[in-house]
């Protein structure tokens, strides 16, 4: 028999219901599909889909600023976040 291991993941609570509706609809545990989904990235020697990053205009903008260097830079967390206010 096949040791078996577990795996625990946080998820929102609402994508969890959701998916897990569409398992049941498939015939498929939560468990049984995170192991199907695992099986074909062994089979394929990556992600089963493409995965892509599908930015908005705003988002570009950001990505743009960060990649020139005109965004602003803190040594820690603790300096961002008295930067905000949030100290």
């Amino acid at each position: 028999m096949t040791k078996k291991s577990r795996i625990s993941a946080r998820v929102e609570e609402d994508v969890k219901k959701e998916a897990e509706q569409i398992f049941d609809r498939l015939g498929l545990s939560t468990s049984s599909a995170i192991s199907l989904f695992l099986n074909q990235v062994v089979t394929e020697q990556g992600f089963p889909f493409r995965p892509r990053l599908d930015v908005n205009a705003k988002t570009r903008q950001a990505m743009r600023r960060a990649h020139s260097g005109a965004v602003e830079t803190f040594e820690d967390e603790d300096e961002m976040f008295a930067e905000l206010g949030m100290d």
